[in-house]
């Protein structure tokens, strides 16, 4: 990330570069319009204005190459926040499961310590009545032989 950031700040100052140069260029351009009367041979101040214009041509081509390599490395910066973006939202995403998972593990929780409780009292209920059952059994057998008779 901090290396697209300082190809796009190296790209933004070569873009810059470029326009003054351009502007300067410019500022040729209207100075050698007004000094053609100085200029000895009309050879001469042609070849100047094709040396300029060839220049210009060169710095326009640059700077278009300099714009699209600084597209690029925005088109990059934008994918990566993107990516970013994405990420977050996953993260999000996970952690509200995550919260939803928790949730319904407590429930669970207090549902098996209900499940305790109620084995408890079952297991309890039971040994009271087996404890009934053998009282029970044993009254019968005390009782069998009374009735026999």
């Amino acid at each position: 990330m901090a290396s697209n950031q300082r190809k796009e700040r190296r790209l933004k100052d070569r873009l810059r570069a470029g326009d003054e140069a351009i502007a300067e260029l410019s500022c040729y351009t209207r100075a050698a319009a007004s000094m053609t009367e100085k200029f000895e041979s009309v050879d001469l101040f042609f070849a100047y204005v094709k040396q300029k214009i060839d220049t210009y041509d060169t710095l326009e081509a640059s700077r278009d190459q300099l714009r699209r390599e600084f597209d690029e490395v925005v088109g990059e910066l934008h994918q990566a926040v993107r990516g970013t973006v994405r990420v977050r939202d996953e993260l999000s995403e996970s952690r509200q499961v995550i919260a939803e998972l928790s949730s319904a593990n407590k429930e669970l929780v207090r549902e098996n310590k209900e499940v305790v409780k109620l084995r408890r009292r079952l297991r309890e209920r039971k040994i009271e009545l087996d404890e009934r059952n053998t009282a029970c059994s044993k009254l019968r057998q005390s009782m069998s032989p009374f009735s026999s008779k």
